[in-house]
């Protein structure tokens, strides 16, 4: 193994190191809102991750309301806030005609929840799982 190890560029050498260094500091591992296929929250040392966030209400903005709901209720089942949101991640599944009705839910939701203070965010249009789903959200939040 050595004999092989020392033929990989140095680069990958060094990146090997860093993963097994990761892996023997690992932090606990918490799992929130367990299901079958997934789990909705974990919390993984500092940091705290959710599953995608979908609703199906009528329209955009319904539903863009019903997940920034269901992400502060993950976020406090982990045991922190939206004030400790680092990022969201958003898909709608027609951005030409959703993004502006999403951004008049989401803007003024940043900033009550979030003390004005906006996490990075990444929009995209994708197909989602269902027709009637029109956005679907994550979130990377610290933990408390």
């Amino acid at each position: 193994a050595a004999l092989a190890s020392s033929r990989l560029p140095r680069a990958v050498r060094s990146s090997a190191r860093t993963v097994r260094t990761v892996r023997t500091r690992a932090a606990a591992i918490e799992h929130f809102s367990v299901e079958k296929r997934m789990t909705r929250v974990i919390k993984h040392g500092d940091t705290v991750y959710t599953a995608g966030i979908t609703s199906r209400k009528d329209g955009i903005k319904a539903q863009t309301e019903e997940c920034l709901e269901k992400l502060e209720a993950l976020l406090d089942e982990a045991g922190t806030s939206t004030q400790n949101l680092l990022s969201v991640q958003i898909w709608l599944s027609e951005i030409e005609t959703q993004f502006s009705d999403m951004n008049a839910v989401y803007d003024p939701w940043v900033a009550e929840k979030c003390n004005g203070l906006p996490p990075t965010r990444a929009c995209v249009e994708a197909k989602l799982a269902v027709p009637e789903l029109l956005v679907e959200m994550r979130a990377i939040a610290a933990a408390e």
